[in-house]
């Protein structure tokens, strides 16, 4: 990363063996035209878990574990995606990684993960008579099945406001067909 943040060529890691190596190589500014690169970040972020194990990183819990790793402000999997949705060429293909993230949101990280990609998802905002693409509406079912995202509203109806949408969960799940849940 540090040989990145130089200007210098990192394409000759993106076929290291090691996954961490590929992904730190591919987040360099020089491989933002690179489809390789993209395709690397897109796949080390179909599993996030591991890229949570590749370097210890201090954590809200422990800010003293590890060792913050160099051009990432906090975790590596957020910097992975930010560079992810920059660099991707729709949704479609930020899908995959997408899903992948949703056991890892909360209302905690919304800014870092499941907002960006939600604003990713409607980059145009959503207009009230259009149907969803099956990836918005893939994306919203998911994130409207994950209740620990839905904590301090205040914050997640920003978001959800920005991109035109309903911050409310069952206007979420009207928006997708589902029948609304008895009280």
């Amino acid at each position: 990363m540090t040989i990145g943040a130089w200007g210098e060529d990192t394409t000759s890691w993106l076929t290291d063996p090691d996954p961490a190596i590929r992904a730190c190589a591919a987040l360099s500014p020089g491989c933002a035209g690179n489809t390789e690169a993209t395709r690397t970040i897109l796949r080390a972020l179909l599993d996030p878990a591991a890229i949570d194990s590749w370097f210890l990183e201090p954590t809200r819990a422990d800010p003293w574990a590890g060792n913050p790793l160099p051009y990432v402000e906090g975790r590596l999997r957020h910097a992975l995606l930010a560079v992810a949705i920059e660099r991707a060429d729709d949704f479609d293909e930020l899908l995959p990684a997408a899903m992948a993230s949703i056991p890892f949101c909360s209302n905690l990280t919304i800014a870092e993960d499941w907002g960006p990609l939600l604003a990713a998802a409607f980059p145009s905002g959503h207009d009230q008579g259009a149907e969803l693409t099956p990836a918005q509406h893939c994306y919203l079912e998911a994130l409207a099945d994950r209740d620990v995202c839905r904590r301090y509203t205040h914050h997640i109806t920003s978001w959800f406001d920005d991109v035109g949408l309903p911050a409310d969960r069952n206007a979420v799940r009207a928006l997708l067909g589902r029948p609304q849940p008895h009280q």
